[in-house]
């Protein structure tokens, strides 16, 4: 008997043991897995910060680079309507504007970036000068930015798709060094870099130099929207407002530019790092991130606020309008809206048959409570004295799921009144999809663009639970049925629009009232 109690205490003993240690391994996998969630992104082992500082501010590195570079002495005034203008006088220096300045640190990195007046006179294309400092080492250079606003001519609603095809960097070591903007690479954005003397830039980096290769890493903005909101089937790494993706630049430098004195009389920052003969004390990549002509640094800064929203629609609640600004800059485009006419013309329907928004998930009211009234809306289907084709309509009054099998019977794919598809399948959404055949298309649709899970012919009543699906639906209904059929743009009327989306023109003055009201606040070009 004791032999058994004393296996028994031993079982016992080693089966806590064993408890203890995995709950020991556990907690030890849930701290490191909290480290690492906690940890900043890093940038080559080191985290990266961007902000935007004043030029006068008490900023004790930006004022040496100030008293090195002599930057004060080309500080000049931006042109009305904040757009850049190509110099008058040919190689006359470099006219920098200090109202936006945007600091890069890194370690003991710091960089300074600034809008240029322009070098040539395509308005697609900006130039930004950057000053950098590294340890006892100092640095200048000039950033090309080429086609960073426009897209095949049409606006960027969508947040995250950068418009940039081309960045080109160049070294300088005074401001009053001649720069050409055949100093940045081909037309294409830049090039391969060249052979030896830093013939040009770009994205490819240049096997063929003859020096160092520098490398410039551009942190290039978006306005961030998936914090806190994300799409369910969508993993958010965006924890900042901008959020950032990153370009390299690479340009080809003679060994002399790298480490020299220039005719500033100080070593300059920007060497590989990995090269013989670069500096040891140099970095390995310098930094920068663009100053947009109107100071923004966004690639696509035309996103609708919900400020835009509410002007267009007062009586629309705070919380609709933050989720309408935020599913029509985040999936907009992949509907076909691209252009702010798109856009317009889409609030000014949507507002009409919601009421002004008044909410977004709606459904379809069938609870008539007089004959009278019945009589009025389905002239087609109720009569008192016509009943061999009609019937008469005492049996349907108050009675929504009657009145939905009888008028939606047999049509836009639904079945007879018995199978109940009318009522089942009755207006939802801001559009009032409406029929078991477009619910059908919609869920098709949707599910091959993105969750393949969510079933709307199963679950109708998505479209009105959730407002993101009823927008979204709203947005599929305004494609298949107006953008797929003719061009939206300057010159088509309210008319044609509800033509396509209503069948006639129900409720013009209305769509049009409202279409005016989204022409003044939604002006993004």
């Amino acid at each position: 008997m004791k032999v058994r109690v004393s296996l028994l205490t031993k079982i016992v003993i080693s089966i806590l043991g064993i408890v203890v240690f995995l709950t020991n391994c556990e907690k030890n996998s849930i701290s490191v897995e909290e480290e690492i969630l906690d940890t900043p992104v890093k940038i080559q082992g080191q985290p990266i910060s961007i902000e935007i500082i004043d030029y006068s501010d008490e900023d004790e590195i930006l004022s040496g680079l100030r008293n090195t570079y002599h930057l004060d002495k080309h500080i000049g005034l931006r042109d009305s309507g904040n757009i850049q203008t190509k110099s008058t006088k040919s190689n006359s220096g470099i006219t920098v504007y200090t109202d936006v300045v945007k600091k890069i640190t890194k370690g003991n990195y710091s960089s300074y970036t600034m809008l240029i007046k322009s070098l040539d006179d395509d308005k697609s294309t900006f130039y930004n000068l950057t000053v950098e400092e590294y340890g006892d080492s100092t640095g200048m250079f000039v950033t090309q930015y080429k086609n960073f606003s426009t897209k095949t001519g049409k606006s960027s609603l969508t947040s995250k798709t950068s418009s940039l095809t081309g960045i080109s960097t160049k070294r300088i070591d005074g401001l009053q060094e001649p720069v050409d903007k055949e100093d940045f690479g081909n037309e294409n954005g830049g090039s391969s870099g060249g052979t030896g003397g830093g013939a040009g830039s770009g994205s490819t980096y240049p096997t063929d130099c003859d020096g160092i290769v520098i490398t410039t890493q551009i942190a290039v903005p978006y306005q961030c929207l998936c914090n806190p909101h994300h799409w369910p089937w969508e993993h958010c790494d965006c924890h900042t407002q901008p959020g950032y993706t990153y370009e390299d630049s690479y340009e080809c430098a003679p060994i002399s530019n790298i480490g020299g004195t220039g005719d500033t009389g100080v070593s300059t920052v920007g060497g590989t790092g990995d090269s013989e003969n670069s500096s040891g004390n140099l970095p390995n990549t310098s930094l920068t991130t663009p100053v947009n002509p109107d100071g923004s640094g966004l690639a696509d800064d035309c996103n609708t606020k919900k400020e835009d929203l509410k002007k267009i629609f007062p009586n629309a609640s705070d919380a609709d309008m933050k989720t309408l600004a935020y599913v029509l800059n985040e999936k907009a485009a992949d509907f076909g809206i691209d252009t702010k006419e798109e856009l317009q013309h889409f609030l000014a329907q949507a507002a009409h048959e919601t009421g002004g928004f008044k909410n977004l998930g709606s459904e379809e009211n069938l609870n008539y409570t007089t004959k009278s009234r019945l009589l009025s809306i389905f002239k087609k289907y109720f009569s008192e004295t016509d009943t061999i084709k009609k019937r008469k309509p005492d049996d349907y009054v108050k009675n929504a799921s009657k009145l939905a099998n009888y008028v939606y019977c047999c049509r836009m794919g639904n079945g007879k009144e018995s199978t109940g598809d009318g009522y089942k399948y009755r207006g939802r959404g801001i559009f009032q999809l409406t029929g078991k055949e477009n619910y059908t298309n919609f869920k098709t649709w949707y599910n091959a663009k993105y969750e393949p899970d969510n079933d709307f012919v199963k679950s109708p009543e998505t479209l009105k639970d959730n407002d993101t699906i009823a927008i979204l639906s709203a947005l599929w209904f305004y494609k298949t049925k107006v953008l797929d059929k003719v061009t939206v743009d300057s010159t088509t009327t309210v008319k044609k629009v509800t033509l396509k989306v209503n069948g006639g023109d129900n409720g013009i003055e209305d769509r049009k009232k409202h279409f005016k009201k989204a022409k003044d606040s939604i002006t993004c070009k």
